[in-house]
């Protein structure tokens, strides 16, 4: 779901616009904390800032998610979210 949410948000017209192409990897980190909210720290692998700043973008339209449980109660959960896309 989150991968199918990012791709339909993310504006692949940015890495067009940098004169980027082929295959682009950017790997995100980020936290889902125990209210489900997704922290603003959100850390990319080295990439272009304006494409940082796109990532940053779709997560802030993340709706609240269900946080990760242990021992039956919610707690924070760092999550990667590899994010790949084509340029042509």
């Amino acid at each position: 779901m989150l991968g199918f949410f990012f791709g339909k948000n993310f504006d692949i017209g940015v890495a067009e616009d940098l004169d980027l192409y082929g295959m682009q990897r950017i790997n995100c980190q980020f936290i889902i904390n125990s209210n489900g909210d997704i922290s603003p720290d959100i850390q990319t692998s080295r990439t272009h800032p304006e494409l940082a700043e796109e990532i940053k973008e779709v997560f802030k339209k993340l709706p609240k998610m269900i946080p990760a449980k242990q021992n039956g109660k919610p707690v924070n959960l760092i999550y990667i979210l590899p994010v790949r896309f084509y340029v042509e």
